[in-house]
């Protein structure tokens, strides 16, 4: 099991930690997840908590993990700090999303950046070269339906960042010129 070392919330934002996001397992329903936090409530497939202005701080969070014998079989821990609203004020950021579908369909692109754009957040500008609708707007990412991380480490095509987005290859791959094999090459994207 994963966890970050530390979970950034902030007031008013749903924060949650999805069980079967922090396990390999194929079929986390063959466990019991416990979390041991101070905030937040626990569902069957979650915890979750949305902290209130009040909540600024850090708190500790454990999950345990159990099989059916009720044996702890995997346990992690993490701190989940609530950040001020306003924390990052006009700052001016630039972000990458990369993912499967659910980049894809911009649904959390979208969201971040309907929040960045209320008066007290970051300046937010969204970078990648595949955009959902028109190539002027501001939500872009690297988003494909069905895409793996292992499949944007290796799917090398001659048509990256162009065309229709079902055949490019990844975009972080790029011809080594020495070999003229296909290597990835994340810095040379930025």
């Amino acid at each position: 099991m994963r966890l970050p070392p530390r979970l950034y919330a902030a007031p008013g934002i749903e924060t949650s930690v999805h069980f079967d996001n922090v396990t390999l397992s194929l079929n986390p329903a063959n466990y019991a997840f416990d979390v041991i936090c101070d905030k937040g409530r626990q569902q069957v497939e979650r915890w979750t908590w949305t902290p209130g202005a009040d909540d600024v701080g850090d708190y500790a969070l454990t999950v345990e993990v159990r099989d059916i014998a009720n044996e702890l079989v995997a346990q992690a821990v993490t701190t989940v700090r609530v950040v001020p609203a306003d924390a990052g004020a006009d700052r001016e950021v630039t972000l990458l999303m990369i993912g499967d579908s659910l980049t894809l369909g911009s649904v959390y692109p979208r969201r971040v950046a309907e929040l960045c754009a209320k008066p007290g957040n970051p300046k937010l500008t969204l970078v990648g070269s595949f955009w959902p609708t028109d190539p002027k707007g501001v939500i872009r990412h690297e988003g494909y339906g069905g895409w793996t991380a292992k499949r944007f480490a290796t799917h090398y095509t001659e048509t990256a960042r162009q065309g229709k987005y079902r055949k490019r290859g990844s975009p972080f791959l790029y011809k080594d010129k020495d070999q003229g094999k296909p290597q990835l090459d994340f810095a040379r994207y930025c």
